[in-house]
């Protein structure tokens, strides 16, 4: 593969508004094109290949959860203190 010495092409972005309303629609039919393959991929796994991902799911969600009674508050608190050093002027 040779390396291209022109500059490399610049992003267009979608500024009338039909080009907007062809973007949001391309991104619509994506969206259900992308949704078909998640189907077909999750459709297509075995009983240990979803045993696995679900191991590998709920081994990430134990190394996050806090059991209530570990927690000491529910954050409302230093919510509050925090919002009313925003609202101090500087």
């Amino acid at each position: 593969m040779r390396e291209q010495d022109s500059e490399p092409e610049k992003l267009h972005l979608a500024e009338t508004p039909e080009e907007q309303k062809r973007w949001m629609a391309q991104w619509r039919e994506a969206e259900v094109a992308l949704l078909e393959v998640k189907r077909e991929e999750l459709r297509a796994l075995s009983d240990e290949e979803a045993l696995a991902v679900c191991d590998i799911l709920l081994a990430e969600a134990d190394e996050f959860y806090i059991p209530p009674r570990a927690k000491t508050s529910s954050g409302l608190v230093e919510q509050q203190r925090i919002f009313m050093r925003a609202r101090r002027p500087c």
